[in-house]
């Protein structure tokens, strides 16, 4: 986790254009990050003020990141924890499929999903 929050990570996706921050009142209320993983554009982050869901700014924030992707992309991918059933619901309502589960081993919920949206 250290590598995924570091102020240098964080500050290089920034300045790559890679993040994409909601706003409300001066206050930070959603932000994805989209990458690479090998040859698969990724939505690496997708987080949303508790406060703030259910009004379509996850949508938007994934509409975003896809608007941003090169033309000749294919397709978006993401990945979630099997026991987090909301993100589950989420990205199944965004058009994501599931492309692959791997496993954990110690507990069925902490399987890593990979879902995948044609673009």
């Amino acid at each position: 986790m250290k590598n995924w929050w570091n102020e240098t990570q964080i500050r290089r996706a920034v300045k790559d254009g890679l993040v994409t921050v909601a706003e409300a009142a001066g206050c930070v209320i959603g932000v994805a990050q989209r990458g690479r993983y090998g040859s698969a554009h990724v939505l690496f982050k997708l987080y949303v003020d508790p406060a703030y869901r259910g009004r379509g700014l996850g949508s938007d924030l994934v509409s975003n990141v896809i608007d941003r992707l090169r033309p000749e992309a294919e397709r978006l991918c993401v990945e979630h924890f099997a026991g987090n059933v909301r993100a589950a619901a989420f990205y199944e309502r965004e058009g994501f499929f599931v492309e692959r589960v791997e496993p954990h081993g110690a507990s069925p919920a902490l399987d890593v999903v990979w879902r995948a949206r044609k673009l």
